[in-house]
């Protein structure tokens, strides 16, 4: 799981581009036919498109099978070997989460051929402009040795829904129906990670089976991958932390990294369960119309982590990035005191912070609803968790605990920068503006006063 991922912000129509993904991950025009080649071979009697919501590390495909009762349609899947997905993790996040999953199968690795070396290039007419860094003229006459190019090929259930990056409101003025499904979709949200809080994790359930619905032979040499790590982030909560602590932009922002770390002795009472690890708006499916959940995909990033990480989702239900306020101009997070970034943690003034503050493009912009909407997502977590509402020190304790998960996962996922995979870099203000932004609007919401059922935040 990493908890920082591709764009923070609804990515533009190019990064989601399959042209887009390909020239990334260093392929070239002909590797996008080898995909589409395989494909129509995997299944010849399909009808074979590309997908209209294209990920930013995989290139689909929907495949739709035509019969004279009906048309069932999957969608096959391209992933670089590092963003490969574990189909045993998504069987058993299937069973915790249920239809909201997908089915997930690997008909195992596509080797695309090798790129044609330079020597072997027919030379180009004086003048000529050179198209792509792919068709670059090696200066030296050494002959490189050939490079393994590997994709692997997933075929997974198309669920139902838009990704909410299509419906998300970019207004603060929520209508009445636009309020209603928000508050549907948060309920939904706050249910669907409910579901996970009584099942600690297990012995690994049997991966599933290839689907037959071709019969079409499988693609040569095809094979599960092997099994890919699951515990990326839980064994370093503590070294990411204390960087962060240190190395945040602002000094409230290292103050509350430090508050999280003294408070990770906590995370002891929560349940440990599978995970998403990358509750954005591109991976949450909705109902357009009445706001309910139909799914959450692309389970590459799940981990078994203390319950409650994956709480910085519900953000992205109570707001959007947008263009900056004047600095007297701007709101809490949600009705919220907002960390004053403009302070360090002892409340001294930090002029870098007011500066950065000022030449500010984006921040997070709050609904005007998003109190009673979190207010309504809390309520609900209380009615399904046990004890999270209770009286005493043991409701105390259990809140307190889930306090500090849902601070981990914020700041995990927006204190490291994507930086296409890599995430080893903390942020900045001047790479990362809107990842610091949203850092300082999610961590200035009071979750405090969970109690008797009532949701205070």
């Amino acid at each position: 799981m990493s908890l920082t991922n591709p764009p923070t912000t609804t990515p533009s129509l190019d990064s989601r581009s399959p042209s887009s993904f390909f020239r990334r991950n260093g392929l070239v025009p002909a590797d996008r036919q080898t995909c589409n080649t395989a494909a129509a071979r995997l299944h010849p009697d399909a009808v074979i498109r590309e997908f209209e919501h294209q990920g930013y590390c995989s290139y689909t495909l929907s495949v739709s099978f035509v019969s004279w009762s009906a048309t069932h349609t999957s969608l096959l899947q391209f992933r670089p070997p590092q963003f490969g997905i574990d189909v045993e993790t998504v069987a058993r996040a299937r069973q915790v989460y249920g239809e909201h999953v997908p089915r997930v199968w690997c008909h195992g690795p596509l080797q695309l051929p090798s790129k044609v070396n330079s020597q072997n290039k027919k030379p180009q007419p004086s003048g000529a402009k050179r198209r792509s860094d792919d068709q670059d003229v090696n200066k030296t006459n050494i002959r490189a040795e050939p490079t393994v190019r590997t994709l692997l090929l997933y075929e997974m259930d198309l669920l139902s829904g838009t990704p909410y990056a299509d419906l998300q409101p970019h207004n603060p003025i929520l209508s009445p129906t636009v309020y209603a499904r928000q508050l549907r979709l948060v309920r939904d949200l706050a249910q669907f990670l409910a579901r996970s809080y009584p099942h600690a994790e297990r012995d690994p359930l049997p991966v599933p089976t290839t689907p037959t619905s071709s019969s079409s032979p499988p693609l040569p040499n095809a094979s599960l991958p092997p099994t890919l790590p699951t515990a990326k982030v839980a064994p370093q909560l503590t070294f990411k932390l204390a960087r962060l602590a240190t190395a945040l932009p602002s000094a409230a922002l290292r103050a509350r990294a430090a508050a999280t770390l003294a408070g990770l002795h906590t995370l002891r009472r929560l349940p440990r369960v599978l995970t998403h690890g990358d509750v954005v708006p591109g991976n949450v499916l909705v109902d357009a119309t009445t706001g309910v959940l139909r799914g959450v995909v692309d389970w590459a990033e799940a981990e078994v982590l203390p319950w409650g990480v994956a709480m910085y989702g519900v953000e992205f239900l109570l707001g959007y990035v947008g263009a900056a306020a004047a600095v007297g101009e701007r709101g809490g997070g949600g009705g919220q005191s907002e960390i004053d970034v403009g302070q360090d943690g002892m409340g001294r003034v930090d002029e870098d912070g007011k500066r950065r503050r000022r030449s500010r493009r984006r921040e997070w912009v709050y609904y005007s609803g998003a109190a009673g909407l979190r207010r309504a997502f809390w309520q609900l977590l209380v009615e399904e968790v046990p004890g999270l509402g209770a009286d005493g020190d043991a409701g105390r304790d259990l809140r307190e605990a889930v306090k500090v998960a849902r601070d981990v996962g914020v700041l995990l996922w927006f204190g490291y920068a994507w930086d296409e995979g890599r995430i080893d870099r903390v942020v900045d203000w001047e790479r990362d503006e809107v990842e610091c932004a949203c850092l300082e609007a999610f961590l200035s919401v009071e979750e405090d006063g969970l109690k008797g059922g009532e949701a205070k935040l």
